[in-house]
């Protein structure tokens, strides 16, 4: 029988990452339904899950991310940031300026995609600086400058993520020793700062529109808060203590561990309950716990590893990038439908998550798939290999039922 430590993938990550994304695009469809004059009870809930899902996008990433860089500089004995950097663009750029040009060239030109108040507010601003910042891979940078663009403004966390790739292969570069420490300072001090932030502000609110050095620093918190460092450092803290083998990361195989995850989640989600200055970071840890859960496949509650979830969460880039053309679809087709109220929305949910799971799958099929194996060209080490390397340094739990079995040497 295979020990109980080595029984870990990261399977289930992809299988969260689908379902997250359903969150996402469920959201995103009550928005868009009420810009076209549908409006539903209920998105405050549904709003504080999807700020659960869109920290677990951040959390997954840094996780892995950390993981497999560890990896690489044990095997390796050095990081490569040039194969690294290339591994990101291959996997982030092609579809994203794929969703780029269509928007651009076909979708905001089209009078059937218009949205109701988004659409005109956006062709009254000055849309080539806004396109602008998008086509130079800086949409994180449009919120503070320009108007969204429509079908486009998810695509901020896009920008987060590739800023916090840059960040953290440098980190990586330039500190063998500390890591720990930084990523326990970046937890730290972003949320910290959220608290000076808020307090310079209710002493002195002019410091906004002042122009002076004060106000500046506050828009960097402000940036720095955004960019949502905390909650990649949380992460990061997870990946490291994986790879490390801390026995302490054993006891999400527990049921009664997963119980107490899932009812504080649920809590936190039902009662909308909101943590002053660390909100998001408790989000995190709460999300990354649910993470470790689906880490242990064989013991986990919940099946994230399903074979239909796995198979989605790794064509979920594309979903997400282009869930939004999938909800106004979704919304124009069931003008043409005699339904109303509940019945529509009945119908209205599962066509939007059909529409946006068609395009992602073509999108991976045509556009992600010939980057990915030019990407794997670039690849270091073996995500599996590694994965089950890590495994076998993790001690399985001590039970009563008898002595601890024996372990493999280290390959």
């Amino acid at each position: 029988m295979t020990p109980l430590s080595t029984q870990r993938d990261f399977d289930g990550l992809y299988g969260l990452r689908y379902l997250c994304i359903l969150v996402i695009l469920v959201a995103h469809l009550f928005m868009t339904d009420c810009d076209f004059g549908q409006c539903h009870e209920g998105y405050s809930y549904l709003q504080a899950l999807g700020n659960c899902a869109l920290q677990f996008f951040f959390v997954a990433s840094a996780f892995l991310i950390t993981f497999l860089l560890l990896a690489e500089e044990q095997k390796l004995g050095r990081l490569s940031l040039r194969n690294f950097f290339l591994r990101r663009v291959l996997r982030i750029w092609p579809a994203y300026f794929v969703l780029l040009l269509v928007v651009w060239g076909f979708v905001n030109r089209t009078a059937f995609f218009w949205i109701p108040n988004v659409s005109p507010a956006f062709a009254a601003a000055d849309t080539a600086r806004c396109y602008g910042l998008y086509f130079a891979f800086l949409p994180h940078i449009v919120p503070f400058y320009h108007a969204m663009v429509p079908y486009l403004h998810h695509t901020y966390t896009i920008g987060i993520e590739e800023q916090f790739y840059f960040l953290w292969g440098m980190i990586f570069l330039l500190f063998r020793r500390g890591r720990l420490f930084i990523f326990a300072l970046f937890a730290l001090s972003i949320p910290l700062l959220g608290i000076i932030h808020y307090w310079a502000f209710a002493w002195n609110s002019s410091l906004q529109h002042s122009g002076s050095a004060a106000s500046y620093a506050l828009k960097a918190v402000t940036y720095l808060q955004y960019s949502r460092l905390s909650t990649f450092a949380i992460g990061s803290f997870l990946g490291y203590s994986y790879f490390y083998g801390s026995s302490w990361v054993n006891v999400f195989r527990l049921r009664w561990v997963q119980l107490l995850v899932i009812a504080l989640l649920a809590a936190v989600v039902a009662l909308r309950i909101d943590i002053p200055f660390f909100h998001m970071e408790v989000l995190a840890l709460l999300v990354g716990a649910v993470m470790l859960v689906a880490s242990f496949p064989a013991q986990s509650l919940l099946r994230f590893n399903s074979r239909w979830l796995v198979y989605l969460g790794h064509r979920s880039y594309g979903i997400y990038l282009f869930h939004i053309i999938a909800v106004v679809l979704a919304v124009r087709t069931m003008e043409v439908l005699p339904l109303q109220g509940a019945a529509r929305f009945v119908v209205l949910v599962p066509l939007a998550v059909a529409y946006a799971t068609a395009l992602g799958t073509i999108s991976y099929a045509v556009v992600e798939q010939p980057f990915l194996k030019l990407k794997d060209r670039f690849k270091r080490v073996d995500p599996k290999q590694a994965i089950a390397e890590a495994s076998e340094a993790i001690p399985p739990p001590r039970t009563t039922q008898g002595p601890e079995p024996e372990r493999a040497p280290a390959s």
